[in-house]
């Protein structure tokens, strides 16, 4: 006896968008170490959600709303094929083409752990790929750097610096990141390009909730258990901030090396509070300390190193607020 077929556009709207969102979430084959407790994601391949966009324009529209809720660039060549992405989008904006999608209207979470574009010297013009990047993401809520990822973030600001006027009259236009949460990851940051930029500031006082992904060198120096660099956090000028999490340093053995595998989870109403905690005798008081779930490795030219961008793609750094929430109400 024949199956009945059922087509897909007699569902009611709702239950039809649930149906190709959870269809497009990339596959992902998970790989387990020999003895160790981690696992290693392999990169997510998109073979059904691309299959689901060409067979109408309706579920295309629809799987395109989800591919680019969150938007993940763990290499240069992802980068690249992203950036190439975006200039046919322009290409089909100017002849009207109907298969112009806006990515910003749809991009909410973006990462970026490489980049070596446009830098604050150079006019626009000569990187009009980087302005439809920034374009692109100016209005996601949640944003995240790897190390190599960060002029991303100083270059923008570094070129609005030098190319938009600013008086006390006059409003400046909006940052290009408008970002409200931020992750920083890898082994190092500087924050003295922020400080030392009126764009900057204004990037910091927008932050509420910042997560630090921070790996600790040989040798780290630490405060009470904590980093030693949380001193520099430049806590003050990020009026806005109610939740920070930074990582408690490991003894540097086992699997995991020197990468941090629990995290410090802080909230509350002012931000230099929780720089008087973490400097406190006691900082982990004050605070909740909670498992970084789904620490994954990358191989990168023979290398392991973390694969923070598909932590972040799997949406690590929203869950932690809230396992920090449930631990907190435990008696």
């Amino acid at each position: 006896m024949s199956q009945a077929s059922f087509p897909l556009r007699d569902l009611p709207t709702e239950l039809l968008d649930k149906v190709v969102q959870m269809a497009v979430s990339p596959a992902r084959e998970t790989l387990s170490t020999s003895s160790d407790s981690i696992s290693k994601i392999a990169r997510p391949f998109y073979t059904t959600p691309l299959s689901l966009a060409q067979v109408s324009s309706q579920l295309r529209s629809l799987a395109i709303r989800h591919l680019l809720h969150t938007v993940v660039l763990s290499t240069p060549r992802d980068l690249k094929f992203f950036l190439a992405a975006l200039n046919q989008q322009e290409s089909h904006k100017k002849s009207c083409n109907r298969l112009h999608v806006d990515y910003g209207c749809h991009i909410k979470r973006f990462w970026c752990s490489y980049d070596s574009g446009q830098t604050p010297d150079q006019p626009a013009d000569e990187y009009p790929e980087y302005d439809l990047l920034y374009q692109a993401i100016a209005n996601a809520s949640s944003v995240g750097l790897g190390s190599e990822g960060f002029p991303l973030l100083y270059n923008r600001l570094g070129w609005l610096d030098v190319h938009v006027d600013v008086d006390e009259g006059n409003h400046s236009p909006p940052p290009s990141f408008s970002c409200s949460r931020v992750t920083f990851a890898g082994f190092s940051w500087r924050w003295r390009p922020l400080i030392h930029s009126y764009h900057g500031l204004r990037f910091l006082e927008q932050i509420t909730h910042l997560t630090l992904w921070f790996e600790e060198l040989d040798g780290a120096r630490e405060v009470n258990g904590l980093p030693s660099w949380i001193q520099s956090l430049p806590l003050n000028y990020m009026p806005n901030l109610t939740h920070l999490a930074i990582p408690l340093l490991t003894d540097g053995k086992g699997p995991m090396g020197g990468r941090p595998s629990k995290m410090l989870v802080y909230t509350g109403e002012l931000a230099t509070d929780f720089l008087l905690w973490g400097m406190s005798p006691d900082p982990i008081n004050y605070g909740v300390v909670v498992d970084l779930a789904h620490l994954t490795l990358l191989a990168v030219d023979g290398q392991s190193c973390t694969n923070w961008g598909e932590i972040f793609a799997i949406g690590e750094d929203n869950s932690i607020w809230c396992r920090a929430n449930v631990n907190k109400r435990k008696p």
